[in-house]
């Protein structure tokens, strides 16, 4: 199946003051039409930034795309003037971002901004925008659409604003979703309808999801595939199945270590030791290396290559045969 969303070897570098900080260094995975790709990893793996990058929206300067291709049903991203790429968020990439009460406009209303992006790309006009916008927000869940229809941000809950952010990226029915952390800050109730929210949008309109996350327990909900990122670059990529029941790099096997539902009674919760290393210095070799409790010497020279392991499942690690033996055992 041709891919909606192809991105090829993406190079995202912030220039500053102090230094080259390299957040994406050449990332490349795609998504096909009604798939959920999960993008995995802790804060700071460039997870935000390959997203901003798809959507030409990384803050310029101090940053910029230094390399790589980013094609959405084969028209290619980065070559499109800045008037052809606006036609191209709200109307075919609708983007949820990370926190709704910042992403919001507080100075008007839910209706107002989503009958905005209606407005902008011709789906409805007048009246029909208002109704639109209702039915939206009915669509999500939103209790009592018509009040909320002329809420300000500040009155809603956390819950209630997620709903509304998610209303306003699939207005114009968009045929790929960029959801960024949609879950985040949300208690395990309302967490558990967004998830159900989005399965229901999959299930009846084949939009594709591209789901930016560190939290696996979401990830097992609702993704089809999974590419593990960290220090910039993918280090895992496999379906979802095949991540959590076979693991080819160390620091995939840490992420689901420390998943609370996978811990024995009174086992104590698992922790990778260390923190992601700052883009401006990251260390020589493998990034995961000061970090892993498998490298050796030759860790810190060589940077591995993302190779296919078995079909489907790639892994950049010196040591995917040993973690591949120890599974098995």
């Amino acid at each position: 199946m041709q891919p909606i969303l192809e991105v090829k070897n993406l190079k995202t570098e912030f220039f500053t003051e102090v230094g080259v900080a390299r957040a994406v260094e050449g990332v490349s995975f795609n998504v096909t039409k009604g798939e959920t790709l999960a993008l995995v990893g802790e804060s700071g793996c460039g997870k935000t930034v390959t997203a901003l990058s798809i959507m030409r929206l990384v803050p310029s300067p101090p940053g910029k795309i230094v390399a790589g291709e980013i094609f959405f049903k084969g028209e290619d991203l980065l070559g499109l003037p800045a008037s052809k790429m606006r036609t191209i968020r709200g109307r075919h990439i609708g983007m949820i971002f990370q926190e709704p009460m910042s992403s919001l406009n507080p100075l008007y209303t839910i209706g107002y901004q989503i009958k905005e992006a209606l407005l902008a790309h011709k789906r409805a006009k007048g009246r029909q925008a208002r109704e639109r916008a209702i039915q939206l927000l009915s669509r999500v869940e939103m209790p009592d659409p018509k009040q909320r229809f002329k809420d300000y941000p500040h009155s809603l809950s956390g819950g209630l604003r997620q709903r509304a952010m998610i209303a306003q990226a699939i207005a114009c029915n968009p045929e790929l979703v960029i959801a960024d952390e949609p879950t985040t800050a949300l208690d395990v109730t309302i967490q558990a309808e967004i998830l159900e929210l989005f399965f229901h949008l999959k299930k009846t309109t084949e939009t594709s999801f591209l789901l930016i996350t560190h939290d696996l327990g979401v990830v097992a909900e609702v993704a089809d595939r999974v590419c593990v990122m960290y220090a910039g670059r993918i280090v895992e990529e496999a379906d979802v199945f095949t991540l959590f029941s076979r693991p080819r790099h160390p620091y995939t096997l840490g992420l689901l270590n420390s998943i609370p539902a996978r811990r024995q009674p009174r086992q104590k919760f698992a922790a990778i030791p260390g923190v992601v290393p700052d883009p401006k210095n990251k260390p020589s070799g493998c990034a995961f290396h000061p970090r892993c409790n498998m490298a050796d010497s030759g860790c810190q020279i060589g940077v591995p290559a993302l190779i296919e392991v078995e079909e489907g499942h790639k892994v950049r690690c010196f040591k995917h045969k040993k973690l591949a033996d120890t599974n098995d055992s």
